[in-house]
């Protein structure tokens, strides 16, 4: 919302076969995040190298850019308790959709 001139969005990448629980994520009136279901033909999940909780940042072109990544069990915009992880991920969208 601080850089509505920068058109970034946000969507939500399920990997293939833990489907179990989208609808858990999607009926929660809360939540506005997008949510797509991987699956074998797409194979996204395995394109883009993630792991469960990784962030993929793609440019203004829908290239790739970077990986925002925190390991463990934590929610990554979550698990530090002064901000620093929000703070960081903010900074790095915002390079993204500046990037050229």
């Amino acid at each position: 919302t601080e850089h509505p001139e920068l058109s970034i969005s946000l969507l939500g990448i399920n990997q293939e076969g833990h489907d179990s629980a989208n609808d858990v994520v999607s009926e929660n009136a809360a939540v506005t995040l997008p949510w797509l279901q991987d699956n074998a033909d797409a194979d996204v999940w395995s394109l883009w190298n993630a792991n469960w909780r990784d962030i993929i940042i793609l440019d203004k072109n829908n290239k790739y850019y970077s990986t925002f990544s925190v390991h463990g069990d934590h929610n990554p915009l979550e698990s530090e308790a002064d901000g620093s992880n929000r703070i960081a991920l903010k900074n790095m969208l915002i390079a993204a959709a500046q990037s050229n």
